[in-house]
Parts: C-alpha cells; structure tokens; sequence
C-alpha cells in the first residue's frame, strides 16, 4: 500500500520538475509578442533578426513622403476648436499624506 503511493509521489514529482524546469534539450514555451517572427536561439540572432526588422522598417518610413498642402487648405484653416475648456481649480493639500492636524495648523 505505501509503496504504491511512494510510486505515484514519484511519478508526480518527476513530472512537476521536468514541468517547471525543464532540460536543456527540450524547447519550453514561452511568451512571444504578437507578431514575433524570430526563432528561438542564441541571444545574437534574435537580436539580428530585430536589428534587421527595425532597419528594414527605417527604409519603409525614408520612403515616405507627405503632403502638407492639407495644412494650407481653407477648409483645414477653418476647424474651430470644439471642446470644453476647463477652467483652472484650486490645488488640494501641499502633502496629501500629512496629518489633518499637521494641514489645520499650517493653512489657518
């Protein structure tokens, strides 16, 4: 009876270990940002691989260009701010931390 509990205690603890750690030559999943094209290697090709995205990402903005005779349009000119202007309110205590006491005596 004990060792039949002896064996799944084993059994349990191997695989909780080879969970949470796991060997050097297995691949462990990990958290990826979306969009992540990179393989899982060295820390030198990852890094590569981004410092090529980013160049290649560089040339696309280079080649872009923008027309600003929007900015010179009548009907751009035009636009009227529409929002609501909050007008400027007196501040709270200097120390929001202080004591009530210690505020009282300070302000009055």
């Amino acid at each position: 009876m004990y060792v039949g509990v002896v064996v799944v205690c084993i059994i349990a603890g191997f695989f909780a270990y080879s969970y949470f750690f796991p060997g050097a030559g297995s691949t462990s999943t990990t958290l990826q940002p979306a969009g992540y094209s990179g393989a899982l290697g060295s820390a030198g090709t990852t890094t590569s691989l981004t410092g090529r995205e980013f160049v290649r990402t560089l040339e696309n903005l280079k080649q872009l260009s923008l027309d600003s005779s929007i900015f010179k349009d009548s009907a751009f000119l035009g636009l009227e701010y529409m929002g609501v202007r909050i007008e400027p309110q007196e501040y709270g205590r200097p120390n929001p931390f202080a004591p009530l006491t210690a505020v009282t005596q300070q302000v009055f």
